[in-house]
């Protein structure tokens, strides 16, 4: 691993930036963390200048995707400032959607500041790439994302997915309302480039599993897990999903510490101060019937003397019945 840094660090693949040559930023961002790379074509194709990888803080791990992905282009540009003022710039990242970040019809305080900071100070383009293709995603992603990938899918996995569209009917659905586009027979959600799930309970079970059980998933709680899963993919109702099979999960359950207000000490209950001022009431069911027809015995036991009074009844009997016979 150190001679690969020592590499990757070092001439000839890294090589020093031309002041009179346009620049390429590959950005991309996780839960955690954003990662850019800097770089130049110089005659050989594109070669890296410097990268740039930063773990997020406080409000930042709030944000949702889409600004996540825009901050890490936000650091890049502050980052490598003094290269890129006065050059074009190309940003490839693998959030479709950022192509249209300055024509979106509604923006955030913070999307306006950071849209005024390029606008003011860069010629730039952004350009969509998809995530495997994106050198930026090693820097940002953990390592366990890579984990399920189209491109080079296990022909088992791909198979599930093939096997799933074909008897989901929901399918045809979202086909005739333009939702789906599709790429090597796997179905693409348009215009965000997620892997459109089909409603088969095996391949969506492996795929909660996997952002979820597994060792490197950490077991994580249901905001997590959703955050890993919709990166990548999608199916409706796929929030609920998530939260019923992570508060479902029975190592969760055994292993992590009650988010429930501790029970209090336990109190004595209060001695009557007289008879008949507390009483308990409570069914033996279950009995063979009577000649009579009783299947059952209401017992009431007064708690200051310990009498009992054992009333014959039936099983079926509602709450008007019981307090007919609690009277009588």
């Amino acid at each position: 691993m150190e001679q690969l840094k020592q590499a990757l660090t070092s001439a000839p693949v890294l090589i020093l930036p031309d002041p009179e040559r346009n620049y390429v930023i590959e950005a991309d961002a996780s839960d955690q963390a954003v990662g850019a790379v800097l770089m130049q074509d110089q005659g050989n194709g594109l070669q890296p200048i410097a990268y740039l990888s930063k773990k997020l803080h406080g409000a930042e791990l709030n944000y949702p995707i889409h600004d996540k992905e825009a901050l890490a282009i936000i650091i890049a540009f502050k980052t490598w400032r003094c290269y890129l003022e006065g050059r074009k710039t190309t940003v490839y990242t693998d959030h479709c959607s950022l192509k249209y970040l300055k024509t979106q019809p509604s923006l955030s305080r913070w999307q306006v500041r950071w849209i005024d900071f390029l606008e003011t100070h860069f010629h730039y383009d952004i350009v969509y790439k998809p995530g495997h293709k994106n050198k930026a995603d090693a820097l940002s992603r953990p390592a366990h994302v890579a984990a399920i990938q189209i491109e080079g899918m296990n022909p088992l996995l791909k198979g599930l997915f093939t096997h799933g569209y074909t008897i989901d009917p929901e399918i045809p659905l979202a086909e005739k309302r333009h939702l789906l586009q599709w790429d090597n027979d796997i179905a693409y959600r348009k215009g965000s480039m997620k892997i459109w799930v089909p409603n088969y309970p095996p391949l969506r079970q492996l795929l909660l599993e996997e952002y979820h059980d597994v060792l490197y998933a950490g077991h994580f709680g249901s905001n997590k897990t959703l955050t890993g899963i919709a990166k990548h993919y999608f199916w409706p109702h796929l929030a609920k999903d998530v939260q019923k099979f992570v508060t479902s999960c029975d190592t969760c359950q055994r292993m992590k510490s009650s988010k429930q207000k501790k029970a209090g000490l336990l109190q004595p209950l209060p001695v009557p101060e007289q008879p008949w001022q507390v009483v308990s009431l409570d069914f033996i069911t279950g009995l063979p019937p009577t000649t009579s027809g009783h299947d059952a015995i209401l017992v009431v036991i007064d708690k200051f003397s310990k009498m009992g009074h054992f009333i014959p009844t039936h099983t079926t009997a509602h709450t008007e019945e019981t307090a007919q016979l609690f009277v009588r």
